[in-house]
Order: structure tokens, then C-alpha cells, then sequence
């Protein structure tokens, strides 16, 4: 979306006014969601990276601050390093806030960077063991995670993929009876 100078200039003053406001009480959390606002709508992509990095060092993030920074960072990674980075946001995303959302999110982009051999084997199985010690505990979500696990190492190899079941089968959860009856087939 395309500013107009006038309209550029507006948001611009708009999000100095919120910084102002950050300065004078770095608590004012609605004053940090709208400064990230107003930077990304001016697509200061500087500004806007300072803004959430600000605004996460005061609160934790939701679910949708987070998927919007990742999907922003995603959107002008080019090449390995930028890609590397925005695994080391993805982990400070699932650190911040618990969500079985955001871990699906998360596990999305590290089989799109293993897919493209930014990431190997080994690193992205961390994430996903990672996200089964965290949320895949979780009694009525836990199992999309165990889910996304075993679709991703079935790929692979299936006594991986066997094994991966077995150790969802011992954890209690909403979808247990369902997992039962697909491990005996």
C-alpha cells in the first residue's frame, strides 16, 4: 500500500507522537502497539524492527504481534543469514508466549527452511522436539503439534516416524482415542 507524501507524513508524526508517549512511560503498552502500527503502515522497516523489539522487551507479545513480525521478516528474507535470524526470532517468539498457534507457525517455517536446506535435520528436529516439551503436553491442542512432528519425520524415515507415534501415545490428550485407533492400523 502506497502512501501519499502527505499521508507518509502524517503516520510519520503520528509514530513520533507514540514514541514521545514510550519515552515519557515505557509501560503504556497501547502506546507501543500503535507506534509498531504506525511505523509499519509508513514501512520503516528499521523503525518498525525497534519498535517490537522495544515494545517485547516491556510485554509479552500475542500470538498476532508475533505472527505478524515473523511474516513481515519473512516476507524480505532473501538469502541464509536473514533466514538464520528469523530463526532466533521464531525462538524468542515460543519463549515469550505459549501458543499451540504459534509453535504451529514456528514448525510451518522450519520445515519450509529444512525444505530449502537452510536448516538440516538435526536443527529442525530440535524445534520440534522443542515444541512437544512445550506445548505438546497441551490436553486439546498438544496433539497438532505431536501431528506436525510425525508428518515431518514420516518424510524421512518411518522408524523415526513409528517412534515419534509411541511417544505421543504415552501422553494424555483430547485426541488420544483417534492416535490409538491410526497407530493400529
Amino acid at each position: 500500500m502506497e502512501l501519499e507524501e502527505s499521508d507518509v507524513e502524517s503516520v510519520v508524526n503520528e509514530a513520533e507522537e507514540f514514541e514521545k508517549k514510550i519515552a515519557l512511560n515505557p509501560y503504556d503498552y497501547e502506546a507501543h502497539y500503535n507506534c509498531v502500527k504506525a511505523w509499519r503502515k509508513e514501512a520503516d522497516l528499521e523503525k518498525t524492527r525497534e519498535a517490537r523489539e522495544r515494545f517485547s522487551t516491556y510485554f509479552p507479545l500475542t500470538f498476532e504481534i508475533w505472527a505478524e513480525w515473523i511474516e513481515d521478516e519473512k516476507r524480505i528474507a532473501s538469502d541464509k543469514e536473514s533466514k538464520i535470524e528469523i530463526l532466533q526470532l521464531l525462538k524468542k517468539a515460543v519463549m515469550d508466549y505459549l501458543s499451540i498457534e504459534l509453535w504451529i507457525l514456528v514448525l510451518e517455517t522450519v520445515e519450509e527452511y529444512f525444505n530449502e536446506q537452510v536448516i538440516g535435520l538435526e536443527t529442525a528436529r530440535e524445534f520440534y522436539e522443542e515444541a512437544i516439551k512445550q506445548a505438546g503436553v497441551h490436553f486439546i491442542k498438544g496433539h497438532l503439534i505431536w501431528e506436525k512432528y510425525r508428518m515431518f519425520v514420516s518424510k524421512i524415515d518411518v522408524k523415526l516416524e513409528f517412534e515419534v507415534f509411541k511417544r505421543q501415545l504415552s501422553v494424555s490428550h483430547s485426541d488420544l482415542e483417534e492416535n490409538w485407533h491410526l497407530f493400529s492400523k
